[in-house]
């Protein structure tokens, strides 16, 4: 899978790169993984993914779940 870059260079950094993240969630979904899946697969516990999955992604995650989830992903964060 190939590499991609999120850049978060403004206040608006958090939500960005996290929309970003809940978007291949999303994709992924659609495309027949789980959330369990998901979850193992990334290292984030499947309450934390689920409970993000059912604000519509708005409510923030911390740190390191942004972390997995976007090596999960192939995305790096500059």
């Amino acid at each position: 899978m190939a590499m991609e870059t999120a850049k978060a260079d403004d206040e608006k950094t958090d939500w960005t790169v996290q929309q970003i993240l809940y978007d291949k969630v999303i994709e992924a979904r659609n495309s027949g993984m789980s959330v369990s899946q998901i979850a193992r697969d990334s290292g984030v516990t499947q309450p934390v993914l689920s409970r993000w999955l059912s604000n519509t992604g708005k409510e923030t995650i911390s740190g390191p779940t942004v972390d997995k989830l976007a090596k999960h992903f192939g995305l790096t964060l500059q």
